[in-house]
């Protein structure tokens, strides 16, 4: 089974990624850069390693 997360760097789509890829579930996490999105984000996104 695969899904499809919809990534904005914030704690709920970390917690609801996370929630899932330890159900065992495959994550394909999709994130969009933006003028609008605050820089922590773009750095909380790189440092992730459950995405590798």
């Amino acid at each position: 089974m695969k899904a499809i997360s919809l990534f904005s760097g914030g704690f709920d789509s970390i917690l609801a990624t996370k929630i899932i890829k330890e159900m065992g579930i495959e994550v394909e996490a999709i994130h969009f850069w933006s003028l609008f999105s605050p820089a922590t984000y773009q750095s909380t996104v790189k440092k992730l390693s459950f995405f590798t």
